[in-house]
């Protein structure tokens, strides 16, 4: 399946799923290349202790029938979510409190990088 964007010229490509151990065997180059190149992330989040500032990162309603989206700036709440790279490493560059997310799977469309695939790094060995 090939998505098109409308715009005439070659569609989005076809996405490549990585998985939190791939993503960890990358070296941080690696990573933080593939977090600005078109992705999608599923990831675990945890606000700092001492947060006094805005949400960063959405996450879905806490509840039926409430907004759709909030942004958690509670010390210490921790929730799952889908983001994207550039949000993500946006979180993960505060200098004076980083946040803690831990990648658990994600989507990247390769068809962005110039050599068309994704880094390959160390394999982990098969579970």
């Amino acid at each position: 399946m090939r998505l098109d964007h409308g715009g005439g010229g070659p569609g989005v490509g076809l996405p490549a799923r990585v998985t939190a151990r791939r993503f960890a065997a990358w070296s941080e180059k690696e990573q933080t290349k593939a977090l600005f190149d078109c992705g999608h992330w599923h990831v675990r989040v945890t606000v700092p202790d001492t947060w006094n500032h805005v949400g960063i990162l959405p996450a879905p309603a806490p509840a039926p029938g409430e907004r759709a989206w909030h942004y958690p700036r509670t010390p210490k709440t921790t929730f799952t979510t889908w983001a994207g790279g550039p949000e993500i490493h946006t979180a993960l560059a505060k200098p004076i409190q980083p946040w803690k997310i831990e990648i658990l799977d994600g989507l990247s469309w390769i068809h962005h990088r110039p050599e068309g695939r994704l880094p390959t790094g160390p394999q982990p060995a098969a579970a």
